[in-house]
């Protein structure tokens, strides 16, 4: 019976090693040329020396090691076969060496696997995710969270089969991807929905690589960035479909060659009730505006709140800004509210669950959005189904739901000034504040008439001439 032996135990060798082990691909022996390694063992396999190999009636050895070239001249010499010597330390090589060697378990269910690689933070991309995996759960699919400890868990995971990979302790890119398929090929046949373009999505187009009747690559873009638009455009032949958040996105990545048939413009999904029943502040009240999302300064830009509320100050418009959400930020900006003597009128009103998200919209007279790059704001189309105001800069998105004017107002990206401007002239025109905040609950109201997302799911998920027998 042929042996298996693993030739290197150095730093590719201890990554390759416990995911042979996770796979259940049989490891018989470990070798490597550094004496004080013989006769000790690693993750409970023998290490040998060539000596003791060769004694072997039959092997199969898979070289390890960046030296390769070196080591198959030396076991060539020392009688190996050169058909008996394969490599695994290039992505090649160790995609060949899985495929040759894994046993495919079918699985029963219908297998969605989820990329949540920031983390199970409470990100717009994170809540999306959680929604669409309850839906699909109670469809019937099986749902899996594919997620690491970058950032610390703010969710907790209720019914969902969850891994964390340990991105402390797993540090390098190849070894995190080479994990990442892993977990993959163990779910076969399966979708992944990839929702960013990192270790995650390149594992993804690995698996599809090795298994492109099993795997099928389902890649969201949920930010006008350019890593997205790069990276995606690299990895295109291994992209089954791509999902779009907004028009600016759908036109950009179009121009990078995918082709139309391949790219849906994606829809969320925002409640919104049958009839809007609140109330708006009356003329010379205090406006209350508000924000919804990651209290950080990276993209979303909350330290921009600062500026705003003095020149409102300045133009003495009494206000009220709540911030509701959770952040890096958080801390430091409750210090530089008090140092500036904002607490008045800046409050941090901390974690929401979604539930409580058209409550909180419900008080609001304006949805104020400072960021410097979104995809398509969640947190904006729930605003508005809720009859808040949109004053916003124009990132992506943004003119999706909004005309300038209309429904409220789209100003140019950091032009904190200008927003207090529009916010002044609804102050000033209590009127048009209502008429712009019924425009936007009915422009929302009638998107969510329209909406067939859980159709061009359905359309996508169904394609079994991508997935073969099991989906």
């Amino acid at each position: 019976m042929v042996k298996r032996v693993l030739f290197g135990v150095g730093t590719i060798g201890k990554e390759i090693i416990p995911i042979w082990i996770k796979m259940g691909i049989p490891l018989d022996y470990l070798a490597d040329n550094n004496s004080d390694l013989w006769n000790t063992s690693y993750k409970g396999i023998p290490i040998l020396s060539l000596e003791q190999i060769k004694k072997l009636d039959s092997v199969e050895i898979v070289i390890t090691c960046k030296k390769y070239e070196e080591v198959i001249n030396q076991l060539i010499r020392e009688g190996i076969p050169r058909e008996c010597i394969f490599e695994c330390y290039t992505k090649k090589g160790f995609q060949e060496q899985v495929k040759k060697n894994y046993v495919i378990k079918k699985k029963k269910e219908n297998g969605i696997l989820f990329d949540l690689q920031n983390g199970l933070v409470l990100g717009g991309v994170e809540s999306w995710v959680f929604q669409m995996a309850k839906e699909f759960q109670e469809k019937g699919f099986f749902i899996k969270y594919l997620t690491t400890n970058i950032n610390p868990p703010m969710v907790p995971v209720k019914g969902i089969d969850t891994t964390i990979f340990d991105y402390q302790e797993i540090k390098g890119d190849v070894e995190r991807i080479w994990n990442g398929v892993a977990e993959m090929v163990m779910y076969l046949p399966c979708i992944v929905v990839c929702n960013f373009p990192f270790q995650m999505f390149e594992a993804a187009c690995m698996a599809k690589e090795m298994y492109p009747e099993l795997v099928k690559v389902i890649a969201v873009i949920h930010s006008d960035d350019r890593v997205y638009y790069d990276v995606y455009e690299k990895n295109k032949k291994n992209i089954d479909e791509v999902l779009v958040v907004s028009s600016k996105i759908e036109d950009t990545i179009l121009e990078k060659g995918f082709c139309r048939e391949k790219v849906h413009k994606i829809q969320w999904n925002i409640p919104c009730k049958e009839k809007l029943e609140r109330s708006y502040s009356k003329k010379g009240e205090p406006l209350r505006l508000g924000y919804a999302g990651r209290i950080t300064t990276e993209l979303k830009r909350v330290d921009r709140f600062l500026l705003l509320a003095k020149s409102l100050q300045k133009r003495g418009i009494p206000f009220v800004i709540e911030l509701a959400g959770i952040g890096p930020y958080e801390e430091q900006l409750q210090r530089e509210i008090n140092k500036q003597q904002l607490e008045e009128v800046i409050k941090l009103v901390g974690y929401l669950p979604r539930e409580r998200i058209p409550e909180f919209w419900e008080r609001q007279d304006i949805m104020v959005s400072c960021s410097d790059i979104e995809g398509h704001s969640i947190s904006q189309e729930e605003a508005m189904a809720s009859g808040a105001v949109p004053v916003v800069f124009d990132t992506s998105g943004a003119r999706d739901d909004v005309i300038d004017g209309y429904h409220g107002y789209v100003l140019l990206v950091g032009e904190v000034h200008a927003m207090a401007d529009k916010i002044e002239i609804l102050y000033q025109d209590r009127d048009l504040l209502e008429k712009m905040g019924n425009r936007s609950y009915l422009s929302m109201k009638e998107k969510k008439k329209q909406s067939n997302m859980m159709q061009l799911w359905e359309e996508l998920l169904a394609a079994k001439e991508v997935m073969g027998e099991g989906i």
